[in-house]
């Protein structure tokens, strides 16, 4: 497959043969080109400290005009699209070429037996493209000496959202600018990925009572729903899902707050606590 999961194990293979024979003996070893943390963090969420003042905004200002194109919009653009022209804007950055550049990590195969050689890579932390350069030397009685070069590509996909970790907040709606009601989202897993840009269709929010509009990217990771025909935030349960798995089910009106449910219980029997001993 070459699909897999941030927090997965990366299995790599490779089968040699000549003529339905197995090649024994022979060296394998790949160059992997993974995205750094670093890149990931500017392309979600975009932080220039390296560059002049003045560059960073011209930057900003492009990529606050992305921002801008929104599904009520009649200029409305695909997600996907918006996400690529700003990975474009920040990997044509001359300023920011360093960030772009991949790591890369060296690994050997050990051989299995029947022309079969493996690897296993410890658990992939960082969504995105990884390129994949295999390196095979050996020998062999017919071909003599050889070596071959093959270099494949994967994408390793966004993972579970931390509940913890993700931001949800319930927006209150602005009759006198006509703004309505929102869910404002930012899922983030437990190695600190965010999802997206370009992932707002990876959200799905389903209401007991009421409907909810196409999603804005803010290009940051995070998202917004407008929600419409909501009586009573208090009364509607709301289920959030990212990317098929939930990440919240309660009442719409508890997510007035920033603070995870647990903590903010907490902080409530906390205080009541410490104001009844005094």
């Amino acid at each position: 497959s070459n699909e897999f999961i941030v927090g997965e194990f990366l299995d790599l293979g490779m089968l040699l043969e000549y003529k339905g024979i197995a090649i024994e003996d022979s060296k394998v070893r790949a160059v992997i080109l993974e995205p750094t943390r670093r890149q990931r963090k500017v392309f979600s969420n975009f932080s220039a400290a390296t560059m002049t003042r003045g560059r960073r905004k011209v930057l900003m200002n492009d990529i606050k005009y992305l921002s801008n194109y929104n599904s009520d919009s009649k200029d409305y653009m695909d997600l996907a699209d918006l996400a690529s022209r700003k990975w474009h804007l920040l990997a044509n950055n001359p300023l920011l070429e360093k960030l772009f550049q991949p790591k890369h990590v060296d690994v050997s195969f050990d051989y299995e037996g029947d022309g079969r050689y493996n690897t296993r890579i410890n658990k992939v932390k960082r969504p995105g493209v990884y390129k994949v350069e295999f390196q095979v030397q050996g020998h062999h009685s017919e071909l003599g000496k050889f070596s071959r070069t093959v270099t494949k590509s994967l994408y390793i996909n966004y993972g579970y959202s931390s509940r913890c970790r993700s931001r949800i907040r319930l927006l209150e709606a602005d009759i006198q600018a006509d703004i309505p009601m929102r869910l404002y989202i930012r899922p983030k897993d437990r190695y600190g990925n965010l999802l997206g840009p370009g992932f707002g269709d990876g959200i799905k929010i389903r209401l007991s009572s009421g409907k909810v509009g196409n999603p804005v990217d803010h290009l940051d990771g995070s998202y917004t729903f407008p929600l419409y025909d909501v009586d009573d935030p208090d009364v509607v349960e709301v289920e959030i899902l990212v990317m098929e798995k939930s990440l919240q089910k309660k009442s719409l009106g508890k997510l007035r707050s920033w603070l995870p449910g647990f903590i903010r219980d907490y902080l409530v029997f906390h205080l009541l606590e410490v104001s009844q001993n005094k």
